[in-house]
């Protein structure tokens, strides 16, 4: 057994090492000091394993499943035209960026909206990305009647947020 914990740490310790998890810990501790709730996003990342998005307060909404522990994040964040074409496809952008990028405005910034959340109506059978626990969806955020499309549906095996809070 100690063997396996002391391979198994070394994995860990050097996936942190690769990855930008300290620095994005070190904000997520600013973040709870300050305003009692941090949350950071960890996703996986070609180069590096892993990659930590800090959220900072005011940017996100959570919610608890009947437990008491988060299971649900909302968060809205900017992107730039050329970064929505590059991240989710030019088809799968609204024809406002698609004319946006088309133009060459690709500095036009746009909101966007990331929901996850668990994943009540799936498939248990099937292993696809629209099929896993919890559901990650980003989309562009409408003014007024607009449609909104969304930019990318995938989903997640674990919830994938940290989400320490100083007093529930």
């Amino acid at each position: 057994a100690r063997m396996w914990l002391s391979s198994v740490t070394t994995c860990v310790l050097r996936v942190f090492r690769r990855s930008n998890v300290y620095r994005a810990l070190h904000q997520v501790y600013e973040e709870l000091a300050v305003y009692g709730t941090g949350a950071m996003i960890v996703d996986r990342d070609v180069n590096d394993v892993i990659h930590c998005h800090v959220l900072t307060a005011g940017q996100y909404y959570m919610a608890c499943g009947p437990t008491g522990k988060v299971n649900t994040l909302y968060r809205t964040f900017r992107m730039s035209v050329s970064q929505m074409v590059k991240e989710f496809g030019y088809d799968a952008c609204s024809a406002t960026v698609q004319r946006l990028f088309d133009d060459g405005a690709l500095d036009e910034t746009r909101d966007i909206i990331h929901a996850i959340e668990p994943r009540s109506d799936r498939d248990t059978r099937r292993l696809d990305s629209k099929n896993l626990p919890w559901s990650s969806v980003y989309f562009e955020a409408g003014t007024g009647t607009d449609i909104v499309d969304v930019l990318r549906e995938s989903g997640y095996r674990i919830f994938p947020v940290v989400a320490p809070r100083w007093n529930v």
